[in-house]
């Protein structure tokens, strides 16, 4: 987990160049930009479908599953085209952008709990997307890491292809 060359982290399962802010910001973009489209196609659904329910339970439904969908939609879609291969459990938008969050303490990608509250964190309780690349770009250690990431013990890094310890 020490820093000898500006953008590298050593981890448990080999050395690893630090993710640019370029990359973090379109992996940000495509995930949110899907996640937006998403919800807007469960809030269609569920309009749609509560016009043609009769009962008012029937429309509760349909507005609840919907909307449900409409939340988790993307990720169950984004789980599935990554297929938890050698990507680990990492977002559609970070796939694209070459990038994978790594645990500081294993070196393997970070399971879905872990994930979830560092997304909770960086979006909602450290002042979200934009201040958090300020935070990376700040970052003492040239590191990238923004204080969520400090927080919950991660590293975000480019993804590895070829001989060695490939994610």
């Amino acid at each position: 987990m020490s820093t000898s060359t500006t953008g590298v982290v050593h981890l448990p399962t080999g050395t690893f160049t630090i993710a640019t802010a370029r990359q973090r910001i379109k992996a940000r973009t495509v995930d949110v930009t899907a996640k937006i489209v998403s919800q807007f196609c469960g809030a269609v659904t569920g309009a749609v479908g509560a016009t043609f329910a009769v009962e008012p339970q029937a429309q509760l439904l349909c507005w609840a599953v919907s909307l449900w969908m409409g939340f988790v939609g993307y990720d169950l879609l984004a789980m599935r085209i990554t297929g938890r291969r050698a990507w680990g459990k990492t977002s559609f938008g970070r796939q694209l952008a070459g990038i994978v969050v790594l645990d500081a303490r294993t070196g393997q990608p970070v399971d879905a709990v872990k994930q979830r509250i560092r997304d909770f964190l960086g979006n909602y309780m450290i002042g979200g997307p934009l201040w958090v690349y300020v935070q990376a770009r700040r970052d003492p250690n040239t590191t990238m890491q923004a204080w969520h990431d400090r927080i919950c013990g991660t590293y975000v890094v480019q993804v590895q292809h070829g001989p060695g310890p490939g994610i």
